[in-house]
């Protein structure tokens, strides 16, 4: 790969178009994944029927599309595209190679190293998001900027970083697999695509391999969203309160994501930490089968307009 196509100038485009487009796509299955997960901490038994009748039946069906979407579509976006800038980069800063000249290994641990911008990025619109797809007085309006100014004055900073260590636990295991597997699902698929070593994949290849990766990554990640969502909407739901950010939040934070993981398996076994998983599955693996194909086609098209 020449220099030129190392720039960030070349590489951000296609990522930016892409996570916009995979985020869009994406948000209605993010929303019943999320109905679905909400429910592993209580003695909720109803099922993603239900819960989407009951959602229907508060927003309407546009509310499939749009209840809670602006801050959906803000940390999709910036988490996609942080993670897909950063993971070469700490990559190439770890074992002065590129990812693609790497092994499972160092492609795991760049994974999980280069969530650490985007967690801390997306940490306060994964509160809101949730605020505003369980706002059932619809106090917020489906504001983004509301959710977020009353959890600022009720919580302060801090309430930007509720469940944070589930966050980071979710964001890490997720990238790690993907990108660790990617390769490997493209190899497997080489013969029923027909592809030699080396020859270009087609974008049909590089879509079922990018769901594989991504299915994965959900089946091992879901505990901790599980997890995550408990935890941010029974602190929404409880008594507002400001707390200073310091290093003992960040531990009582890592302490209490151990507790609410005791509280879903004594409420629901061990599966209710993979409450939803199917439709997570189908969540994360689209998104993986939307960015392995939307990064590549766009960059194809923008390369029509570089002059250099």
């Amino acid at each position: 790969m020449s220099s030129k196509e190392t720039r960030p100038s070349r590489i951000l485009p296609p990522i930016v178009l892409a996570a916009c487009s995979t985020a869009a796509c994406m948000y209605p299955v993010d929303l019943a994944r999320a109905l679905k997960m909400a429910t592993a901490s209580s003695g909720q038994k109803d099922s993603l029927a239900t819960l989407l009748r009951n959602f229907i039946q508060t927003y309407g069906y546009a509310g499939l599309f749009k209840q809670g979407l602006g801050p959906e579509l803000s940390r999709a976006s910036a988490m996609r595209i942080s993670k897909f800038f950063f993971y070469p980069v700490v990559h190439k800063a770890l074992y002065n190679k590129p990812p693609s000249q790497g092994n499972p290994l160092t492609q795991a641990s760049s994974g999980a190293l280069a969530v650490i911008p985007e967690t801390l990025m997306i940490s306060g619109l994964e509160v809101a998001k949730i605020a505003l797809q369980f706002d059932k007085t619809n106090q917020f309006k489906n504001s983004m900027v509301g959710a977020l100014r009353h959890i600022n004055q009720t919580r302060g900073i801090a309430g930007q970083y509720i469940a944070y260590p589930s966050l980071l636990l979710r964001q890490a295991v997720w990238t790690s697999v993907y990108f660790a597997s990617l390769p490997t699902w493209t190899r497997v698929l080489d013969p029923v695509f027909g592809r030699e070593p080396g020859a270009p994949i087609s974008g049909l290849h590089n879509t079922i391999a990018g769901f594989l990766a991504g299915f994965l990554g959900a089946v091992l990640n879901t505990p901790g969203d599980v997890i995550r969502t408990s935890i941010t909407k029974e602190s929404l739901e409880g008594p507002p309160v400001k707390r200073p950010v310091t290093p003992g939040l960040m531990l009582s934070g890592i302490a209490y994501t151990g507790t609410m993981a005791k509280k879903i398996v004594a409420t629901k076994g061990v599966g209710g930490l993979w409450a939803g998983v199917w439709i997570k599955g189908l969540h994360l693996g689209g998104s993986g089968a939307l960015m392995a194909f939307f990064v590549p086609f766009y960059a194809q098209i923008l390369a029509r307009f570089y002059s250099d």
